[in-house]
């Protein structure tokens, strides 16, 4: 048989996708291999700016208001991150 084998690696970005694709290089795999390697990102980006929150109802509101920012800012990064090692892979 001389056709080359084919074969389709998922990946996620995960620990474990990521050893899995370190692992190949110990594989018995033939000399005529290709390889296609599968990413799916599903990341919602949140805008830059959260919309405006009105914190005049005292402290409590502007404490929600910073924590709701942090949370946004904090989804935003991680949704970037998590596109660009897609890109990456």
């Amino acid at each position: 048989m001389n056709e080359k084998m084919r074969l389709l690696i998922a990946y996620d970005g995960s620990a474990s996708s990521k050893q899995a694709l370190n692992d190949l290089r110990r594989a018995a795999l033939p000399a005529k291999c290709e390889a296609l390697v599968v990413s799916v990102c599903d990341a919602v980006v949140p805008p830059d700016t959260v919309p405006a929150i009105d914190v005049r109802n005292g402290p409590q509101a502007r404490a929600i208001a910073r924590e709701i920012e942090t949370i946004v800012e904090t989804t935003r990064s991680r949704a970037l991150g998590a596109i660009s090692d897609a890109h990456l892979a």
